[in-house]
Order: structure tokens, then sequence, then C-alpha cells
């Protein structure tokens, strides 16, 4: 996940709406960053994160796991 340098840090919780391509609306979750690494381009979010999903509804992780 994209992310602004000192926004997020390892162990914050967050809430996220994500838009998916599949016309079925929203996904909304909640997660945890477990990394995060400084992009080695400069940009205006300068940062990149992973995150462990803690909170998201089975049939949304569905949705964001399946291959095309």
């Amino acid at each position: 996940m994209p992310a602004l340098s000192s926004i997020v840090r390892n162990g914050d919780i967050i809430k996220m709406d994500i838009n998916h391509s599949d016309g079925k609306g929203r996904i909304s979750a909640t997660g945890r960053v477990k990394w995060t690494s400084m992009l080695r381009r400069q940009a205006f979010l300068d940062q990149k994160a992973g995150i462990e999903f803690i909170d998201i509804a089975p049939s949304d992780i569905d949705r964001l796991v399946k291959v095309r």
C-alpha cells in the first residue's frame, strides 16, 4: 500500500475502504501495518507498507484473491 512517510508506522491499526474493479462496491477492512519501506524514487507517496488484515468479511477476502 502506498503511504506518506511518518503517517503509518509498524503496528498501527488502520481502517481501509478499498475500491475493487469488480463493480460490486467498496471493500471495508481493518488492518495492522506489518512493515514499511521507503521507495527508491521520489514520489508524493514516498513509502510502501504491508498490511495484515485483522477484520474483513470472508466474502471480501474471496473478492480480493479471486484470479481472473
